[in-house]
């Protein structure tokens, strides 16, 4: 019998909903040390203000590295710089 509970270490990803598996990937990035999409809203909202939070809902972490990306090239800030620095983008 499979467990699947949530919470559980053995409840495997198509067991839950996506609202909780989006949480045990954030759970797991922090675990890993890897930037999450709250730093990345940091950032933005650093640059740009605070209006910018809401534009990131609903985002998996990929899109919004993206998207910031462009808000800051747009906004005439370095993405590449600030993006690289936090650890989103790998610094050449």
């Amino acid at each position: 019998m499979i467990n699947t509970e949530p919470n559980s270490p053995k409840a495997s990803s198509k067991d839950m909903g996506s609202d909780e598996q989006r949480q045990l990937e954030k759970q797991s990035e922090k675990e890993r040390g890897e930037p999450t999409i709250q730093e990345l809203i940091a950032i933005c909202k650093e640059a740009l203000g605070d209006e910018v939070e809401a534009d990131f809902e609903g985002m998996d972490l990929p899109e919004a590295i993206g998207y910031a990306y462009t808000l800051l090239l747009e906004s005439g800030e370095n993405p590449d710089e600030l993006l690289a620095e936090k650890g989103f983008l790998e610094a050449e």
